[in-house]
């Protein structure tokens, strides 16, 4: 047990650490350190993913490959420090920035230990905001671990995993060689996004505004901005009298991330780092990109890294990659009128190398029987993402879901329009406005809501121009009564989400459950196709790692999987063929069509399709698992 929590940690170090170390000092040595931390995190998250990605695909997916890449890197990385003497410099430590990210890692690391995979009245916990899109990074991460690679989608058999899951392959290379379950590495994982977003904030605001106390409150308020939801809270408390026995009940059985029925339909960044992984890594990359191209010193080798970054965050979050290039091309545009054409041009230079590689990808990649530009043309259209709404919903959703970090930000970013300002807050206010305007103009997902993560984009240039106005508060007797109210609002909705996440125990497995998922882990092949129905939870994929026909089908529909002859719908039928009447030559050609080895039962499916149990027995379908109310069977011998 001891020697797994030793390669957890050393996994971590390699993930998080040695890659991005050993790139930054040995080609950006000249940066100061505030900007070298969250480079060197987003560029280890990034490169580390990358390696293990080829080197197992030239010697395979095992465990003892893996460790030969670490311990390479170890030693690299061990002989280089030996020659530096230091790691980094104590003086140019920014030691109150690594307290806060230390403090917003502990917070999350609280909110996520109670509510994932832990074992509370009979049945195992997932929790809140976890419930769904962590389920799906769980069935993702497990698979990998157990060696679906390259990936088959899991919630999706025998298609290729095109969704942007490089941050489930990172942390399933970390759990893959502590040899430890996706979910128990999971608790320790997500927090360190969420502290290299702070840092990472913290980085950009200091070299926007040279002001310390600016760059410390935008590094605390990073993770925490969002809606003024919270306000719906302090209604439901008031109904209950302001009683505080009431609170517990209230924050545990209750969320107050976002509610469909209004105008606020966004959650909290907090929530993001809680269950969003893509969005872990494209946020502080993005943040990276900006740090880059406003250095002015070594301005085109800056943009490159920047270019790189933007190039191969794109199978982290594909959203990341499109406003990177974007920040990049506003750069460019900014610069012509102060640099000499020569810079311009290499910089130009440098910056295609990376977005070559990346378009030949892109070019090459399927969706199903579809290419990728074929999926992005029958999603792409014109319009803002919510085409049925008004004006006036649309002047009322920007303040109400961005909350006070938009509102102060703004008023902060319009000053900095005025003449002599500061050029760098100027360029931050277009890059948010930017963010806030293009899901007005064109949507390009298959989910139009999806449009919504550029408007957490443009919370980074909302959060430092926020910063910036706390700072000032700050300076007063007065100001700093103020300037902890403002903290409260542009906080309160997130804390909300992250005591919901802690404290909420809904149900994601039944004990039998659980125990099914073990079984099949340790008695199934991994490349095992079940077909179950098509639920958020199953232990098939989550605990166990295997493949189902189908999930939850949103999944697969947000993914690309909804076009073509291959796609949900036509999935979701055969489904419900089988489990409707499994004696049928309808069913046998299911079975051969997904190459099915396992039909899943629990009570759950029986409530569904009520007789499917009986109706199973008598179809001579081969009983081989059965404990409680679970139990699994293969195709009847005449299949």
């Amino acid at each position: 047990m001891h020697i797994n929590y030793l390669l957890l940690f050393w996994g971590f170090v390699f993930s998080f650490f040695l890659p991005g170390y050993l790139i930054i000092q040995n080609f950006y040595a000249y940066l100061p350190t505030y900007k070298k931390i969250p480079l060197i995190g987003v560029t280890s998250i990034i490169v580390s993913t990358y390696l293990v990605y080829f080197v197992f695909i030239v010697f395979g997916f095992s465990r003892v490959v893996l460790g030969f890449l670490i311990a390479l890197l170890s030693l690299i990385f061990i002989l280089y420090a030996l020659k530096q003497k230091f790691i980094f410099k104590k003086r140019s430590l920014p030691k109150r920035a690594l307290l806060i990210s230390a403090f917003i890692y502990i917070l999350f690391f609280a909110a996520l230990a109670p509510g994932i995979m832990t074992f509370f009245n009979g049945y195992w916990v997932m929790s809140a905001v976890n419930w769904q899109d962590t389920a799906m990074h769980l069935g993702i991460m497990e698979s990998i671990r157990e060696g679906n690679f390259l990936p088959q989608a899991p919630y999706f058999s025998g298609q290729p995993l095109t969704y942007y899951y490089f941050s489930d392959l990172h942390t399933a290379v970390v759990s893959f060689f502590a040899d430890k379950p996706s979910w128990e590495v999971l608790v320790w994982d997500n927090p360190f996004f969420a502290a290299l977003f702070s840092l990472s904030i913290y980085g950009l605001t200091m070299s926007v505004t040279r002001s310390r106390s600016a760059s410390l409150f935008a590094a605390l308020i990073s993770v925490f901005v969002g809606s003024f939801m919270f306000l719906y809270f302090i209604s439901d408390w008031a109904d209950r009298g302001f009683l505080f026995s009431t609170l517990p009940e209230l924050l545990r059985d209750k969320g107050y991330t976002m509610d469909f029925d209004t105008v606020i339909t966004m959650v909290p960044m907090a929530d993001y780092f809680l269950q969003n992984r893509p969005m872990m890594v494209g946020l502080p990359t993005v943040v990276c990109v900006m740090i880059l191209v406003l250095e002015k010193k070594h301005w085109p080798k800056a943009l490159f890294l920047a270019s790189a970054l933007s190039a191969f965050v794109f199978k982290f979050q594909l959203f990341a990659s499109v406003v990177g290039f974007g920040i990049i091309g506003l750069s460019i545009l900014t610069n012509l009128r102060h640099r000499n054409k020569k810079v311009i041009l290499k910089a130009l230079g440098l910056l295609a190398i990376p977005v070559i590689i990346v378009v030949i990808w892109l070019l090459v990649s399927r969706v199903g029987s579809l290419s990728f530009i074929e999926v992005m043309k029958s999603t792409l259209r014109f319009g803002p993402w919510n085409k049925d709404a008004s004006p006036g919903w649309f002047l009322l959703f920007y303040p109400a879901n961005l909350g006070m970090s938009f509102i102060l930000g703004s008023f902060w970013g319009l000053f900095s329009l005025r003449k002599n300002q500061n050029k760098k807050l100027r360029f931050l206010f277009i890059f948010s406005l930017y963010c806030l305007l293009l899901p007005v103009i064109v949507v390009f997902t298959a989910y139009e809501w999806d449009m919504f993560k550029f408007f957490y984009f443009s919370q980074i240039g909302f959060i430092v121009l926020s910063a910036l106005g706390l700072s000032f508060l700050w300076k007063y007797k007065w100001g700093k009564v103020f300037a902890l109210l403002l903290l409260f609002i542009i906080s309160a909705t997130s804390i909300l989400t992250l005591l919901w996440s802690g404290l909420n125990k809904f149900q994601a497995y039944t004990n039998d459950q659980y125990l099914a998922g073990m079984w099949i882990k340790n008695n199934t092949p991994q490349t095992s196709v079940f077909l179950t129905p098509p639920t958020v939870h199953s232990p098939v994929t989550q605990i166990a790692g295997r493949l189902r026909v189908l999930s939850y089908t949103t999944w697969p529909y947000s993914h690309g999987y909804n076009v073509g002859q291959d796609n949900v719908f036509v999935r979701l039928e055969d489904i419900e063929k089988v489990y409707e009447n499994p004696d049928t030559w309808s069913a046998k050609n299911v079975f051969y069509k997904y190459k099915v080895d396992y039909i899943y039962w629990d009570e759950n499916v029986e409530k569904d399709y009520p007789g499917i149990y009986l109706k199973l027995i008598e179809a001579k379908y081969n009983l081989i698992y059965q404990r409680g109310g679970v139990a699994i069977f293969t195709p009847p011998d005449v299949f």
